[in-house]
């Protein structure tokens, strides 16, 4: 076994997901401007243990597209807005002028104006609640609102299994099963653009869709599912025989 180099730097690439109590440290971190809560929650993985005596350092950037539309991108619209604030109009600054995230102030300020500009229950759950209507809450209840489409990729032996399920009349849960880690969810906009250029399938009554041959090479293994209007091109030679 060979000496590990730990001279030799540390560089992770995230998704929101690091935000869930992941517990690292890093003397810097870099995050995309978002909602006051997300920004908090990264800057709890800059010098987490307090090892840097002159202290971590954040730094939040804009990125070059805004969060999906809903109480993402509202987030990110009001932290912008209490960033163009003064301390005056009720934001708890620094020094500097930058937002103290150790103020409990700056979060009152933050969620009273991020509750007052959500539906906290658009799909009516709470009121099929109080009539006890088991059947009407679990019809509207969505953990993610978002549609997603249940889409095969070739990764491995997915296509051999896949050859399985499209030859049977009526196949089994256990062979839908064995799609199932072959499988990644798309929302509705890369879904649609994927159909309207003929790069996904449907099979046996829309249960499931799978990547058609021109397009197998839109998945990487590494990468996974790439989606871009500079890849979203057919593969024709594998149509040659």
């Amino acid at each position: 076994m060979g000496v590990e180099d730990l001279s030799l730097p540390v560089r992770l690439v995230s998704t929101q997901l690091i935000e869930a109590g992941v517990d690292i440290d890093f003397p810097v971190v870099f995050r995309a401007l978002a909602g006051l809560d997300s920004v908090s929650q990264t800057a709890g993985r800059c010098n987490r243990e307090g090892k840097i005596v002159e202290g971590g350092r954040l730094i939040v950037f804009r990125a070059p597209t805004d969060p999906p539309p809903g109480v993402l991108r509202l987030g990110k619209s009001i932290t912008e807005s209490l960033m163009n604030a003064s301390a005056a109009d009720g934001a708890a600054c620094c020094a500097d002028g930058s937002l103290d995230l150790s103020s409990p102030e700056l979060y009152n300020t933050y969620f009273r104006l991020f509750y007052s500009g959500v539906q906290l229950d658009g799909a009516g759950v709470q009121n099929a609640r109080t009539q006890l209507d088991f059947p009407e809450i679990a019809q509207r209840f969505r953990m993610i609102d978002s549609e997603t489409y249940p889409v095969v990729v070739p990764y491995k032996t997915a296509y051999d299994k896949l050859k399985i399920v499209r030859a049977k009349f009526k196949p089994s849960h256990d062979d839908f099963r064995a799609l199932q880690p072959f499988i990644v969810q798309i929302y509705s906009p890369e879904f649609d653009k994927l159909y309207q250029v003929g790069a996904i399938d449907s099979l046996h009554e829309k249960a499931f869709y799978y990547l058609t041959p021109p397009y197998q090479r839109l998945y990487d293994e590494r990468f996974g599912l790439v989606i871009s209007e500079e890849n979203l091109f057919p593969d024709c030679s594998v149509l040659v025989q």
